[in-house]
């Protein structure tokens, strides 16, 4: 059987490459589709980790370490393998000047990762001995002045004794930018990543932000924390020093995480973490990786991205399955002698649909197989990714290379299933005839057309009105619970066919209107004779011996139109969407946020002295309180807003 259907594969080649080139279509489309989400979800994965600085944070809160064991426990894990670099830090938090102004000094190692970066805003360009910098953007920073002196104090404990204070007087040596990724080592915040949630499923495209608040100043390492630890190493039986101090640790992330793998890349991280955890259990530390979650949130990201895809695929798929079922019922009625000849030969019937099975899923492979090299090639070009290896891409994604297969050989059978069943039926006296077509006689395939237009038809109708039906739900009530079941079903249909709608509608009604409706028919005929004289009299006399191939090919035809049209269409709607909606977060095409007090005309004077600047306003944002309302308000200049704002005219009366 195998045997035969392959020859018969070779030698009704056209035939077969007819049908290979439907399946193609949507395998190729997929493989494309899939890479290219890969290929995003693998530059989503580098964005979601390019924030933290370090993949380790090893913490000992409140310890009693001493220099010395700092050093031998960061020798001991740099000389690790897969540990690539290693810094220390020491923070700690006090009360300023008694004013119930929490401040938190940090001290860095000024020639590590957490160092770079920094950018001096005004004071000195280095630290010496007991000096710090002033962190730009802190809750409190006005409280401080250039050479201004704070004073910390460090508590070290001694059991049953009373506790010995280290005194430093630190002097303000200047103010400093500190990166947003620096300063997320030193003060970990719930709220970036909660943001890094909302990003990975898809609110980053909003602008959505979360504002920080802090209280941070900035030490040399060797220059304070140093002296404070040895001096507190001198002290007579001491049990802890109210200091915590860190180990940061970074890896080749290239070795551990992969973006097609997960699960596994997790598993490398929390092994790893378990390594340095082992090290560390001697010290009295945690260990903790701030890689874990991002990896987690990607995930979802990943599949919100493949769902995406996969539903701009699904045409195409529709696509291949008519083209190919179209293709399959021309080959069964070319073949019916031969399936007569073989059952007169003892073949049996169900020999038969196997071998016409056998003969779409090899096509459905062979398109497969074809469709990763040509959907692989689509995609980096398409993303515009330079120098790349086909064959490593390929290798490297085989969970695309499988379903790629697979979807074929499915494909490929899907569309061989019907003329398989009816080879397996058929008469041996039937078979003589060389070619009938067979039109659908069941009664529920006559009345899925109807019920398809007729919900297709529905939902365009509720597009062109602007009606929502989503507010159906605000009349749900529990005193008539059946029609709030009615209601919430309908509401669920009617999500269901934002997406399918218009399938359904060009399906119904190339159905109906070519096979159901003869008076349709007859006034094809008619038009046909007139333009197109006897070419047209034999067209339409085809439409009527065989309409429902020919439905099939306006339909066809009508998704291809409407699905350009629609992807088109979506692609620039989501775009204008996507800048509109920046523009209207952000105001205008630069925003500057000030502090409250701040001189607003000199400021707006320096900024249009700027070159590249065409203008600058000011809008003052206002929450006024009317009873237990909260109304939103902006105070402008209009003369200068309306120029430089964005706005829309649709906004006002």
């Amino acid at each position: 059987m195998f045997k035969y259907a392959f020859k018969r594969v070779v030698r009704s080649y056209r035939l077969f490459i007819a049908l290979t080139i439907g399946v193609l279509l949507a395998t190729t489309f997929f493989a494309s589709t899939n890479v290219a989400a890969d290929i995003l979800s693998r530059d989503a994965l580098e964005a979601s980790v390019e924030n933290i600085l370090y993949d380790f944070n090893i913490e000992s809160e409140k310890s009693n370490w001493t220099i010395t064991e700092i050093d031998e426990l960061e020798n001991e894990l740099i000389m690790l393998d897969a540990i690539s670099r290693a810094t220390r830090s020491t923070t700690i938090a006090f009360e300023y000047s008694n004013s119930d102004v929490n401040m938190t000094l940090a001290g860095i190692e000024m020639s590590s990762a957490l160092g770079q970066g920094i950018q001096v805003v005004s004071g000195n360009l280095s630290l010496g001995p007991d000096e710090i910098y002033v962190v730009q953007g802190s809750e409190n920073e006005s409280l401080f002045s250039l050479g201004q002196v704070v004073e910390i104090n460090v508590t070290v404990s001694r059991g049953f004794l009373p506790p010995y204070i280290i005194t430093r007087n630190l002097t303000i040596a200047g103010y400093i930018a500190l990166p947003e990724r620096n300063r997320d080592v030193l003060i970990p915040s719930t709220a970036s990543q909660l943001l890094a949630l909302i990003q990975g499923l898809g609110g980053g495209a909003r602008g959505f932000t979360i504002e920080t608040r802090y209280n941070l100043l900035i030490a040399d390492w060797y220059q304070v924390f140093e002296s404070i630890l040895e001096e507190a190493e001198t002290v007579e039986d001491h049990s802890r020093i109210l200091l915590d101090n860190y180990l940061y640790l970074q890896i080749e992330r290239v070795q551990y995480l992969d973006p097609y793998d997960i699960d596994a890349s997790v598993s490398r991280i929390e092994a790893l973490r378990n390594v340095v955890s082992s090290r560390t259990t001697a010290y009295g530390a945690s260990v903790s990786s701030p890689l874990i979650i991002p990896l987690r949130i990607y995930q979802f990201t990943q599949l919100f991205m493949s769902l995406q895809f996969l539903t701009l695929s699904l045409p195409i798929f529709l696509l291949a399955y008519f083209t190919g079922t179209m293709v399959s019922d021309v080959g069964y009625n070319f073949r019916r002698r031969e399936i007569g000849l073989l059952l007169t030969k003892g073949y049996e019937r169900g020999t038969i649909r196997k071998m016409f099975l056998v003969e779409g899923a090899l096509i459905g492979g062979i398109a497969g197989a074809i469709s990763i090299f040509l959907g692989t090639a689509a995609a980096y070009l398409i993303l515009g990714v330079a120098n790349f290896n086909m064959f490593d891409a390929i290798l490297n994604n085989a969970t695309s290379v499988i379903l790629a297969v697979i979807l074929g050989m499915f494909l490929g059978l899907l569309s061989v299933w019907r003329p398989a069943g009816r080879a397996s039926k058929l008469e041996i006296l039937d078979a003589l005839k060389q070619y009938i077509y067979v039109e659908e006689t069941s009664e529920y395939k006559r009345l899925l057309p109807t019920v398809a237009l007729i919900l297709g038809t529905y939902k365009l109708i509720v597009w062109s009105l602007g009606i929502d039906m989503n507010a159906l739900l605000g009349s749900i009530s529990l005193g008539n619970l059946f029609v709030s079941i009615v209601i919430l079903a309908w509401v669920g249909v009617d999500s269901i066919l934002n997406t399918i709608g218009p399938l359904l509608f060009l399906y119904g009604a190339t159905k109906v209107f070519i096979r159901g409706s003869q008076k349709f028919q007859e006034a094809v005929m008619s038009i046909g004779r007139r333009f197109f004289g006897a070419l047209g009299k034999l067209a339409t006399r085809n439409v009527k011996r065989h309409p429902a191939r020919n439905a099939t090919l306006v339909f066809i035809v009508a998704l291809i139109v409407s699905y350009g049209v629609f992807a088109s269409g979506s692609l620039f709607s989501q775009y204008d969407f996507s800048e509109r909606t920046a523009r209207f977060d952000v105001g205008a095409d630069v925003r500057l946020e000030l502090n409250a007090g701040a001189n607003v005309t000199q400021i707006i004077e320096t900024v249009n002295s700027y070159s590249g600047i065409t203008g600058a306003t000011v809008q003052y944002n206002l929450d006024l309180e009317a009873g237990t309302s909260t109304i939103d308000a902006r105070g402008i200049r209009p003369s200068e807003w309306r120029d430089i704002a964005f706005w829309e005219s649709e906004w006002f009366i």
